[in-house]
C-alpha cells in the first residue's frame, strides 16, 4: 500500500501497538512537546528521566497531564 501523505501515516502508526518511550534529560520544553503530541497522536507512552521538579513544572506550562508513573527522577 502507498501512501500519498504524512496522515495516512500517521493514522496506520496510531493503530499499531503504542510503545514505551524512554528519553533521558527529558526537562526540555522542546522534549516533553514532542512527546505530548506522541502521546496524543496514539504513538508511544512517554516515560521522562531527568528533573522531576522541572519536569512537572514545564507538564504544567504544557497543559500535560504527567502521572508519576511516567517520570523517574535522576540527574542527567
Amino acid at each position: 500500500m502507498g501512501y500519498t501523505n504524512f496522515a495516512q501515516i500517521l493514522e496506520d502508526a496510531a493503530r499499531l501497538k503504542r510503545n514505551r518511550v524512554a528519553v533521558a534529560c527529558a526537562h526540555e520544553h522542546s522534549v516533553m512537546e514532542a512527546l505530548r503530541l506522541a502521546q496524543n497522536a496514539n504513538l508511544a507512552q512517554p516515560l521522562f528521566i531527568g528533573d522531576a521538579e522541572r519536569i512537572y513544572t514545564i507538564a504544567h506550562d504544557l497543559e500535560y497531564a504527567v502521572s508519576a508513573d511516567m517520570v523517574l527522577d535522576e540527574l542527567c
